[in-house]
């Protein structure tokens, strides 16, 4: 009936580090896709950040590009009226540009606190796969301690 008993705990005990050690690379697989997402969301935000340069570098351009036919168009009057249809329509265009920039800037943003929230679930996770196998050790070592404790009472008993 112990035996039966033992090689029960044993089973239960075996099952267990296989579920620990499948944990614990799950675990490290998730961290890693983490590390990968990071560091993709990083190389996005420097290309956004390098197209949202351009673009306030092309919105300048065209601003003083603006200025300079509003002038010219002072002095030629009958053309006044369409260059200013296109001066507006440029200024709109800037005001999107910048919008956009502004959105996938603050999306970027939002992605990378997520990741960084995921992170904190992961460090957690790992921390209680650690506990939970000290503890396992614990019981283990307390197993060992009472039944060697036990064979040696026997021992003593059956040498009287």
């Amino acid at each position: 009936m112990v035996v039966i008993l033992d090689i029960g705990i044993s089973a239960a005990v075996i099952s267990f580090m296989v579920l620990v050690a499948f944990a614990v690379r799950l675990l490290h697989t998730a961290r890693m896709t983490v590390v990968r997402a990071e560091e993709a969301i990083l190389q996005m935000q420097r290309k956004f950040d390098e197209n949202a340069e351009q673009s306030l570098q092309l919105l300048r351009q065209s601003t003083e590009l603006t200025r300079d036919v509003q002038r010219k168009l002072a002095q030629l009057d009958h053309l006044f009226a369409s260059v200013d249809e296109l001066s507006t329509s440029v200024r709109q265009a800037g005001q999107t540009v910048r919008t956009v920039s502004k959105t996938v800037t603050s999306s970027v943003r939002d992605v990378e606190q997520a990741v960084h929230n995921h992170r904190d679930a992961i460090a957690e996770a790992v921390e209680l796969t650690t506990a939970g196998y000290q503890l396992w050790q614990r019981w283990q070592e307390h197993r060992r301690s009472k039944q060697q404790q036990s064979e040696a009472s026997t021992f003593q008993e059956g040498a009287e």
